[in-house]
């Protein structure tokens, strides 16, 4: 879900569309280098994120009393991007960037077995606590250093 990446973005920019400043939201992102440069990472980090797979992370590892939690920070994120598209005048991530969207989407078919393998053996890991063997846990490490190659910026 890459949450530290993009939470309160979409809160931020809503916040200050709400109060009358979309225009100087707008004229920001159309003249403003450094403002730029801040809404097309945050653009890259909203095109990595794979909602499906964030759910089964908590399908499989988090306490059914939380799910609500994670279904709402879901729809926070669906929230936030329809807030960027917005902001960036386009109906889709990436638009302006067509190599970096290519590169994602090639990308994903591979790190999706890499997310399997990390939910199923961050669930034994868990489950076996002190006991769990160092091989059980060097395969965990493999997943995360696979998924943050994959990701090229984090995992």
């Amino acid at each position: 879900l890459l949450l530290p990446s993009w939470l309160g973005v979409g809160a931020a920019l809503r916040y200050a569309i709400d109060n009358g400043q979309k225009d100087a939201v707008i004229n920001m992102q159309q003249h403003w280098p450094f403002f730029q440069t801040i809404l097309s990472m945050c653009e890259m980090v909203f095109a990595k994120v794979d909602v499906n797979i964030a759910e089964h992370y908590e399908q499989r590892l988090v306490p059914r009393q939380l799910a609500a939690f994670g279904a709402a920070l879901r729809q926070q994120f669906v929230a936030d991007t329809k807030t960027l598209l917005t902001v960036l005048g386009t109906d889709q991530l990436l638009t302006q960037n067509h190599v970096l969207d290519r590169s994602i989407h090639l990308r994903f078919p591979y790190l999706l077995p890499l997310h399997l393998l990390q939910v199923e053996l961050l669930y034994r890991v868990r489950e076996q606590g002190e006991a769990a063997n160092s091989e059980l846990i060097k395969a965990l490490l493999s997943t995360i250093v696979g998924i943050a190659a994959g990701m090229r910026n984090t995992g």
